[in-house]
Formats: C-alpha cells, sequence, structure tokens
C-alpha cells in the first residue's frame, strides 16, 4: 500500500511514473494498453479511507474533489469519466459502471435532506444561454443490428429489504418542491379530460400507461 508518506519516500518505475506524469499530463497509474490486472474481487486499483467528526453545519465535508475549468468557446466534455467494458461476455445479476450509496448503519440521518446522489446546476447570471440544458441527461446509444431481447428501463426502482413495509407506507415517487402553480408554467393544478398520449411504465409486473396531455386546461 502507497500512504503519502511511502509515496514520498520510495522509489521505483511506479512513483516515478506516477510523479513524471503529474507534472507533465495528468496522474496516469498503468494504461489501455497496459493495465493493472486484479486477481480477484477484493482487489483494487485506488482506494481512499477518511473519517471527519466535523459537526461544522455550513461547510460541506468534501473528501475527493476532481474541480475541471472549461475555458475555449467550443469544446466539449468537462466531465469526470468512468467506464466500464464488458468484453463480448454475460455477466451475472448485476453490474454498474458507477455506483454511489449512503449507510445510515443503525440511527444515522439528516435533520434535513439526505440522498445518494446530488445533481445541481448553477444558470449564468448574464441571461439564457442557447442549446437544451438538462440537470441530468440520460442516453441510450443503439448499435446497427441491436434488437432488444428483454425489457430496457430508463429508471428502475426496487424496493428491498427486511424494512420495506416503510418505503411501502412513506415513500412519494417523486417530490417536488418551489414551483409555483399557474396557468403556462411548469405546474398546473388542472388537466383536460381527454389524453393524447401515453408513456408506458410497468410495476411489478403490471404495465401500465401513463397519459400526456397535449395542453394545459
Amino acid at each position: 500500500m502507497i500512504t503519502a508518506k511511502s509515496f514520498r519516500e520510495r522509489g521505483g518505475s511506479l512513483a516515478d511514473k506516477i510523479t513524471s506524469d503529474l507534472f507533465n499530463d495528468g496522474t496516469t497509474i498503468a494504461s489501455e494498453a497496459s493495465p493493472l490486472t486484479l486477481d480477484t474481487y477484493a482487489n483494487h486499483g485506488h482506494e481512499v479511507y477518511t473519517t471527519c467528526a466535523s459537526t461544522d453545519a455550513s461547510n460541506s465535508v468534501e473528501p475527493v474533489i476532481f474541480s475541471s475549468v472549461m475555458s475555449g468557446a467550443g469544446g466539449v466534455g468537462g466531465r469526470t469519466k468512468c467506464l466500464m467494458t464488458i468484453s463480448d461476455v454475460a455477466l451475472g445479476s448485476y453490474a454498474n459502471a458507477f455506483k454511489a450509496m449512503v449507510d445510515c448503519g443503525a440511527t444515522g440521518y439528516a435533520t434535513g435532506l439526505l440522498s445518494v446522489a446530488c445533481f445541481e446546476i448553477d444558470m449564468p447570471s448574464g441571461g439564457a444561454g442557447g442549446g437544451t440544458t438538462a440537470i441530468i441527461e440520460l442516453e441510450v446509444t443503439s448499435a446497427t443490428g441491436w434488437a432488444a431481447g428483454a425489457p430496457v428501463d430508463v429508471f428502475y426502482f426496487n424496493n428491498s429489504g427486511d424494512g420495506k413495509a416503510g418505503m411501502d407506507t412513506q415513500g412519494y415517487f417523486f417530490d417536488i418542491q418551489g414551483l409555483t402553480e399557474a396557468a403556462g408554467k411548469m405546474l398546473r393544478i388542472a388537466a383536460p379530460t381527454t389524453a393524447a398520449a401515453s408513456l408506458r411504465c410497468k410495476v411489478g409486473a403490471t404495465t401500465y400507461y401513463l397519459p400526456l396531455f397535449s395542453t394545459q386546461n
């Protein structure tokens, strides 16, 4: 294991490689052509463990920060990327390119808002921008010749655990705050009587169709 102290003190090609790339093209450990080989599921390519007992209610604890500044007109990306490649095999009962998890233990909670992930955008103060702005972008890219052999979900939610009855009682599918209801606004507490279209969804083993209206009432 390389600690902060041992990293400074130890020599060798790995430390030299990390230091060299750090000052030139960024930190690189292994490469796509010559990746690290993990012998078992218990081996990890990178590990960071932190603990903090902060009681500061005004400043967020942020164990890891990735900061990217885009300053070139016409540039694209600027993101942190997690890529998992499936090498033409059938994986097991689950697989994810990215996992975020909050473990509340026995009595952990937040007095305000607790979430597994926070996606936030600060809109420009100088006026509206162009193009499409979205807080979350979801995309499916289908290769030529692809044909779905099983259902493909845009969202998948599963209520599990021995105490899942609590979610049945307390759960909401959406919790939307901050909107002001009025005609022509995002929120309108009225609807036409006839739907113009529908979106397919599934609850349990039953397929339902959510009605869509072409106008506000």
